[in-house]
């Protein structure tokens, strides 16, 4: 028996957008990626250096999260760029070397920001540069407004899980100061209903905050000490190499500004350190977007600074032994150990929202959960989990896009096995009747959605010989953890008689691995690849 999957509806967008400056500027960078990586537009290549000043150079110290865009990155990320983009045919006739991308953003831009009027050769060109990073900081000292913005906090507009509020800098290369002035005063008249951010340009870069006060303090800040001279900032930024785009986040100083001793955030994935719980110990995580080559889009990331968590340095097997047509493919090593600690995580984050977490406490919401399964929790998790987990994805239905599920757990095969039937049991009694075939191996167990899918999983498959999975997941053999997804399958099996768009047909899959230390510190890479 299979699973029929069918595409969601498509979602529309709620909510205005806010029209203030800085929002708008946020915009910009977000625009540029999608410009630059997918979108219909020209790539910058004319100037190959890379060189002069970044953003970093021109921010103040001490941030606890940036990111940038870079549209003058180094030479080989150019090229490669323009080697990968040129794959798409709706790209090729666009993608030049010496198109400018700068207007491109602006154009894109202009009509919802109110520069409608606006000429960009005259108005925007002479002084705009091709860097662009946003930064934030802890609030201004002795500030407690919490949930809107305070002049008297620096710049704010956001408030993480109801925390104080922190101090955000905008840094905005520019060519020419005077014309900058001019040419951002014009921008921000231009733009409804939105208030006068504070500008200070100095050093190359224009600095916006949410008031002239803020600006001035981040200036006066950045002459005492740049956001690149921070040790950890720059020492784990360079260690991931050039990119067109790149972000780093101190997890403990985000804990701290919520006001938790325990921060959990994706750190299972790279993102932010599965931690012990307990005060700080969260790290920092760092990541850059690059083109690897002309057929691989990757992001490239990493976790320092982290506490250990147990079987986290555990290493994956045989994921390259999966069926060769998983449409889909995950692993995990050492997640029987990884569970009891992301349970006591858990518990302290839900302690420390006090009442507004849930009613009872998280103990007594796990103890529901308990009576609703027949299971003991987080053990039986770390039984379903064992020290090795692999799951594949099978279409047996091409064109209808029918999957067929299944996972091999390396395990106590037999409680694996109690836990399965009292999972599929609880499901019965509330009117879900799930099809699970199960088999126990000499090493554990089988369950899957079929027996053709129990006896694939039971045989030694060739997933790792494809060429496509060998670019998606170069380091899979040292993972952690993994994930591939066969983005060809899932459009055909989608689109069925329909056929891909040839814009698409260039996509072949993504790839994810992981790989935590015994130390903490975890390496994570996500690639999009391309034939």
């Amino acid at each position: 028996m299979s699973i029929d999957i069918l595409p969601s509806p498509e979602l529309d967008p709620s909510g205005p957008a806010s029209r203030s400056p800085l929002r708008l500027v946020l915009s910009g960078v977000v625009v540029v990626l999608v410009l630059a990586l997918i979108g219909g537009v020209t790539v910058a290549v004319r100037g190959l250096s890379g060189g002069g000043s970044q953003p970093e150079d021109a921010l103040p110290s001490g941030a606890f999260a940036f990111a940038k865009v870079d549209l003058d990155p180094a030479a080989g990320q150019k090229i490669n760029a323009l080697r990968f983009l040129r794959k798409f045919p709706a790209l090729r006739d666009k993608v030049s070397l010496d198109a400018d991308l700068r207007e491109a953003l602006f154009e894109n831009v202009a009509e919802e920001a109110g520069w409608g009027e606006l000429d960009f050769d005259k108005d925007v060109s002479p002084w705009l540069g091709s860097r662009v990073a946003i930064a934030a900081y802890p609030p201004a000292e002795g500030d407690t407004s919490r949930g809107a913005a305070s002049s008297d906090s620096g710049y704010g507009e956001f408030a993480p899980l109801g925390g104080p509020i922190p101090t955000v800098v905008v840094a905005l290369q520019v060519t020419d100061a005077g014309k900058a002035r001019a040419g951002l005063d014009k921008l921000i008249a231009a733009t409804p209903d939105a208030p006068n951010p504070g500008v200070v340009i100095q050093d190359g870069y224009a600095l916006l905050a949410q008031d002239q006060k803020a600006a001035d303090k981040a200036a006066k800040d950045a002459k005492g000490g740049v956001l690149a001279a921070d040790e950890n900032f720059s020492s784990d930024l360079e260690a991931l190499g050039d990119g067109v785009a790149s972000a780093w986040v101190d997890m403990d100083g985000v804990s701290a500004l919520a006001g938790l001793t325990g921060f959990v955030g994706a750190g299972a994935f790279g993102l932010g350190g599965i931690n012990s719980a307990g005060e700080g110990g969260a790290g920092r995580t760092s990541w850059v977007l690059k083109f690897d080559g002309a057929d691989a889009l990757e992001v490239r990331g990493a976790v320092t600074g982290a506490k250990p968590v147990a079987g986290s340095d555990q290493r994956l097997t045989g994921f390259a032994d999966l069926p060769e047509d998983s449409v889909v493919a995950f692993g995990l090593a050492g997640g029987d150990k990884m569970v009891p600690n992301i349970f006591e995580q858990l518990r302290t984050m839900y302690d420390d929202m006090g009442a507004a977490g849930p009613e009872g406490g998280f103990d007594e919401m796990v103890a529901d959960a308990e009576r609703e399964l027949g299971i003991e929790l987080p053990d039986d998790v770390a039984v379903l989990l064992g020290s090795n987990f692999l799951a594949s994805m099978y279409d047996d239905e091409k064109g209808s896009t029918a999957m067929e599920v299944g996972a091999r757990v390396t395990t106590d095969g037999a409680r694996a096995a109690a836990v399965v039937d009292q999972i599929s049991e609880a499901a019965r009694r509330h009117g879900a009747d799930y099809p699970i075939v199960r088999q126990q191996i000499d090493d554990g167990l089988i369950v899957a959605t079929s027996q053709e899918q129990v006896d694939r999983l039971a045989q030694q498959g060739g997933l790792g010989a494809r060429d496509a999975v060998k670019k998606a997941l170069p380091d899979v053999g040292e993972a952690t953890a993994a994930l591939w997804v066969d983005l060809r399958s899932l459009m055909n099996g989608f689109m069925g008689a329909e056929g891909v768009d040839e814009n698409l047909e260039p996509l072949e899959g993504v790839g994810m691995t992981i790989q935590m230390h015994k130390d903490g510190s975890a390496d994570y890479r996500l690639r999009l690849v391309t034939d």
